[in-house]
């Protein structure tokens, strides 16, 4: 579902992401950064984008989103979530699930994990692990060291796991100059209506040392 009432900015980090995507070195591109900074948010942003066709041209076959997401950061507060994958072997019975009910798994034989490589191996897929740092266990680091190369995987993360070649992209706060102003008018308007003055109108003067203090 759609997880943000209006996506800002982020266009060098969008264009990046998808050049990343397209070059046939990569397999594995992390993107990391603190909590609440917006991995989740971008990469949900761009697969829609890559879904629509629309900026980016999408390649894949199928696209999986999984997501290890235990909570999520809401102007009342963190909030629990119910529905998470826990270790390596729920991320398997997750992209298992999705085969099985479009009918794809060419043999009713195979264990879970054989079908779900197999799977990868056979089709261009877009796999999407949020909150990677969650999962951290050997099974799961061997999986995206021998990830099968028709595949790709994006991967979100607070943290760096294992010692393996992943592209990343570390994502920081926004832009100063348009992209903060842009950001503060939509939640000012958000929250406050259908106002006829905007945040930066009424608060201008104030802009550089909020910035200063949340970047």
């Amino acid at each position: 579902p759609i997880m943000y009432n209006e996506f800002i900015g982020r266009k060098e980090y969008l264009t990046d992401l998808n050049n990343k995507l397209n070059n046939k070195n990569n397999r594995l591109i992390q993107i990391d950064g603190i909590g609440g900074i917006g991995k989740t948010t971008f990469v949900h942003h761009f697969t829609t984008r890559l879904i629509e066709n629309d900026e980016f041209k999408n390649n894949f076959d199928f696209i999986i989103w999984t997501s290890s997401k235990r909570n999520k950061y809401t102007p009342q507060g963190i909030k629990d979530l119910s529905e998470f994958i826990a270790n390596y072997s729920e991320l398997l019975k997750d992209i298992y699930d999705f085969v099985v009910d479009l009918g794809l798994d060419e043999n009713e034989n195979y264990e879970i994990e054989e079908t779900v490589i197999n799977f990868l191996k056979n089709n261009k897929v877009l796999l999407i692990v949020d909150n990677l740092e969650t999962l951290n266990d050997k099974d799961l680091i061997s999986f995206l060291e021998h990830f099968p190369i028709n595949s790709k995987a994006i991967l979100t993360t607070r943290e760096t796991l294992g010692d393996f070649y992943m592209s990343r992209i570390n994502l920081n706060g926004f832009d100063e100059k348009e992209e903060f102003p842009d950001f503060l008018n939509s939640q000012y308007k958000l929250f406050c209506g259908n106002v006829e003055d905007t945040f930066s109108n009424l608060y201008g003067e104030s802009l550089p040392e909020l910035y200063q203090y949340t970047k």
